[in-house]
C-alpha cells in the first residue's frame, strides 16, 4: 500500500515529480471560466483527445489534451525498438491552446526532472509542435527545440489493447442498459480514458479444478496464453474471466511479480461474485469488479485504503461494502466512473507510473497533489483492546543471507467482548495489513518502506461468515517477506526493523492496531559457498518462485534452487536454514498439479512425487527451528499429511 508509515512524516516532496489531480468538472470542461491568461484572438483551442507525430525518424511524440491540462510522452527508436524516455505535463489551471507558450515539467525514466516550454501552432488540420527543454533528460537535446508535425488521432486520451481469456463454462462479460445506452467493458473504459484498440475474440480456457483456481495456476495460465508481449511495458492488459478461486470470498486478483508479469494482468472470479450478490445486482457487480481489477493493473489503489481514506467514494475502486454510507447506498448512487484524481492520473499520469509493466503497484500517490485540497475522510487512531505481534524464528531473530524471511503473526482480542473480523484480516495481499521495513544504518537508519506482496487480492467481506473472535482468543497466520514488488527487502547483511499495522476499517472508526517493532539480523556469508548461493537466490525469478510457493512458469529456476539447497546442506545432520526455506517452498510446488497448454490441447501436469518427498524429508522438527512457531507447526502438519497420503497411494 502506498503512503507513509503511520506516525512518520512525509518524505521530501521534491523526491519525485507529483502529477496533481484536477476536478472532474474541469476535465469535462463544463462551466469553466477562462484562466487569467485567456486564449487571445491569435490563439485557438486545441482538439481534445490524443495527438501524435514524429521528430525525424528516431523519435515519436504523443500528446493528450483536455481543458484542464496538456501532457505527453516521448519515445525513442533504438535498434528497431521503441523505448519510452520522458513524460511531461502542464501546470494545472492553464487552458491549453494553439499558439500559446505553455510551461511544462518533464521527468524521464531515470526520474530526472526538467522544465520546458511547449508551443503548438496550427498548420491546416495539423499542428507544429515545438518543445524546448531547459535541463538534461535521458537521450534528449537541451535548449535545442524538438519539433514534430502532430495529427489528431482520436478523442480518447490513450489507447489500450485488451485480451480476455474466459473459462469455458463462464458466461461472457455483461453489457448493461444504462438509460438506453449499452455499457460494457469497452464503453466503461472509453468513458474513463481509453480507446480499446484490440479486444481479441473469446479464448476458452478449461473448467476450473474441483477446488477452484489457485494463484499459482493463474500465474502459469497467464504465461501460457498471453498473446501480447509480456517482456516489456505497454498499454496491453490480460484479463482472466474465471469461475472461482480456491480461496473463500476471493473475487479478483491483480498480478505483479516484478519480473515477467509486472502489473500486466488480472483475474476476476465471476461465479464467486454472482454467488455472493443479489441477482438484481449481479451484472452491475461483475462489470464493476472487472473495471476495478483493470484499475489495479493501471496502478489505481483502493479508495478506502488507509492513506487514501476515501470510504465515501463512489469510484470503481471502492468496495460497495466499504462505502461509508453502506452497500445499498453505494449501488443507488454508483455512476460507473472514477474519481477526479483517478481520471487526472489516467489522462495525464507519468507514463511509467501508469503503464502496465511499469512501476510497481501502489507507487503513484496520485491522490495527494496539493491542488486537490485532500484530507482523509477516515480518522486514524491507535486501537485499544487489540494486541498485534510479530513472531521471530524459534532459534532467534537471526537469518542467513538469502534465507527466505518468514515471520509469524498473531492478533489477540483484549477488548472484553466478541468481535467480528473479515476473513482476510491478517492477509497483506488483501489490504488491511501493512508491513513496514527499515534497515538500521549508523545513528538514524534508512527510511521505512512498506512491503508490497507480488499479488493483490480483492475479497468480499460481506460474503460468507465473518470471523468471530472471542475476548482472549487469538488469530494466527504467517508472513512471507522474502520478495515483493520492490524486490528483496533483506538483500544486504545488517539489522532490520519490522513493524506491522492493521487497519480494521470503518467498523472500528478507521483505527489501527500496531505491533511492537521486531528487530532481525541478516548475517554476512561465512564462506564462498554461501556467497555463490546468494547470487542464485537474489535473482528476481528465484525470489518470485519462493514468494509464490513455486510456479510451473519457473521450471528452470526450480532446478537451480534445488541444486543450491543440496550444496548448502551437503552431509550436515541439520539442514542449512537457506536450504530449509527452499525445500519448504518447492515442496508445495512439487505437490501441486498445474494446468498447461502445449499449443494444441490442455493437460494437467503430474505431481512430482519423488521430488516432493525429497523436500519433505529434510523438514523435520529440529530443522524447522529456523522458522517462527506458527510457520513451523503449519509446515509440520502439511508434511505429515502429504507423507500419509503418499503412503496410502504407495
Amino acid at each position: 500500500m502506498p503512503g507513509t508509515e503511520p506516525g512518520r512524516p512525509m518524505g521530501d516532496p521534491d523526491e519525485d515529480l507529483v502529477w496533481v489531480a484536477v476536478p472532474r468538472r474541469v476535465l469535462a470542461g463544463s462551466g469553466v471560466a477562462r484562466a487569467a491568461d485567456a486564449v487571445s484572438d491569435s490563439q485557438t483551442s486545441l482538439p481534445t483527445g490524443r495527438l501524435g507525430g514524429y521528430h525525424g525518424d528516431h523519435s515519436r511524440i504523443e500528446l493528450r489534451v483536455d481543458q484542464a491540462a496538456i501532457s505527453g510522452d516521448i519515445f525513442l527508436r533504438v535498434n528497431a525498438e521503441e523505448i519510452w524516455v520522458t513524460s511531461f505535463r502542464s501546470a494545472p489551471g492553464v487552458t491549453p491552446a494553439a499558439g500559446q507558450d505553455i510551461a511544462v515539467t518533464a521527468q524521464d525514466r531515470l526520474r530526472a526532472i526538467a522544465t520546458a516550454r511547449l508551443l503548438l501552432e496550427p498548420d491546416g488540420a495539423e499542428y507544429v509542435l515545438t518543445l524546448s527543454l531547459d535541463g538534461k533528460l535521458d537521450g534528449l537535446p537541451v535548449l535545442t527545440p524538438i519539433r514534430a508535425l502532430m495529427r489528431h488521432l482520436g478523442t480518447a486520451p490513450r489507447c489500450l489493447d485488451l485480451e480476455v481469456l474466459c473459462e469455458s463454462s463462464v458466461p461472457a462479460l455483461p453489457v448493461l442498459d444504462r438509460d438506453g445506452r449499452e455499457l460494457g467493458l469497452i464503453e466503461a473504459l472509453g468513458d474513463a480514458a481509453f480507446e480499446v484498440m484490440s479486444l481479441e475474440g473469446r479464448v476458452d480456457l478449461p473448467e476450473a479444478p474441483q477446488d477452484g483456481w489457485s494463484e499459482k495456476q493463474l500465474h502459469t495460465l497467464m504465461n501460457d496464453f498471453a498473446r501480447s508481449d509480456l517482456a516489456r511495458p505497454g498499454f496491453a492488459i490480460r484479463l482472466l474471466w474465471l469461475s472461482r478461486s480456491n480461496r473463500a470470498n476471493l473475487q479478483g486478483v491483480m498480478f505483479d511479480t516484478g519480473d515477467d508479469l509486472p502489473r500486466q494482468g488480472a483475474a476476476v472470479f465471476a461465479s464467486a461474485i454472482t454467488d455472493a450478490t443479489a441477482p438484481a445486482l449481479a451484472d452491475r457487480k461483475l462489470l464493476q469488479t472487472a473495471i476495478h481489477e483493470i484499475g489495479h493493473v493501471l496502478n489505481l489503489t483502493h479508495r478506502f485504503d488507509r492513506q487514501v481514506g476515501r470510504a465515501d467514494s463512489l469510484s470503481f475502486m471502492n468496495y460497495d461494502w466499504q462505502y461509508s454510507g453502506g452497500s445499498s447506498a453505494f449501488w443507488r448512487k454508483f455512476g460507473y466512473c472514477f474519481d477526479d484524481d483517478e481520471l487526472s492520473f489516467l489522462h495525464h499520469g507519468h507514463y511509467h507510473s501508469l503503464v502496465p509493466g511499469g512501476d510497481v503497484f501502489g507507487s503513484a500517490n496520485y491522490w495527494s497533489g496539493l491542488a486537490t485540497g485532500y484530507s482523509p475522510v477516515l480518522p486514524e487512531m491507535r486501537l485499544p483492546g487489540w494486541r498485534l505481534e510479530l513472531l521471530a524464528p524459534v532459534n532467534g531473530p537471526i537469518f542467513q543471507l538469502g534465507q527466505p524471511v518468514l515471520l509469524g503473526l498473531r492478533l489477540t482480542n483484549e477488548t472484553g467482548a466478541e468481535s467480528l473480523l473479515p476473513q482476510d484480516v491478517l492477509d497483506p495481499k488483501a489490504g488491511p495489513l501493512e508491513i513496514w521495513i527499515s534497515r538500521e544504518s549508523g545513528g538514524r537508519g534508512d527510511p521505512a518502506e512498506v512491503f508490497r506482496p507480488v499479488t493483490h487480492r480483492c475479497a468480499h467481506q460481506g460474503a460468507g461468515e465473518p470471523l468471530k473472535l472471542a475476548h482472549g482468543a487469538t488469530l494466527e497466520d504467517n508472513l512471507n517477506l522474502t520478495y515483493g514488488l520492490s524486490g528483496f527487502p533483506f538483500s544486504e547483511p545488517g539489522t532490520y526493523r519490522i513493524t506491522a499495522y492493521l487497519h480494521l476499517g470503518t467498523e472500528h472508526a478507521g483505527s489501527i492496531a500496531r505491533s511492537e517493532t521486531l528487530r532481525i539480523r541478516v548475517m554476512s556469508p561465512e564462506n564462498k559457498l554461501e556467497d555463490r548461493a546468494a547470487l542464485t537466490l537474489f535473482e528476481p525469478r528465484a525470489g518470485a518462485c519462493i514468494a509464490l510457493g513455486g510456479s510451473a512458469a519457473y521450471e528452470n529456476v526450480v532446478s537451480d534452487l534445488m541444486e543450491t539447497a543440496a550444496r548448502l546442506t551437503g552431509r550436515k545432520k541439520t539442514p542449512h536454514p537457506v536450504s530449509v526455506g527452499i525445500w519448504r517452498a518447492l515442496g508445495f510446488h512439487f505437490d501441486r498439479q498445474y494446468l498447461r497448454f502445449d499449443g494444441e490441447r490442455f493437460y494437467k501436469s503430474a505431481r512430482h512425487a519423488h521430488e516432493a518427498a525429497i523436500c519433505r524429508r529434510h523438514l523435520n522438527d529440529r530443522a524447522l527451528d529456523c522458522l517462527d512457531p506458527i510457520t513451523k507447526q503449519a509446515t509440520l502438519r502439511w508434511a505429515a499429511e502429504e507423507r500419509q497420503a503418499s503412503d496410502k497411494q504407495g
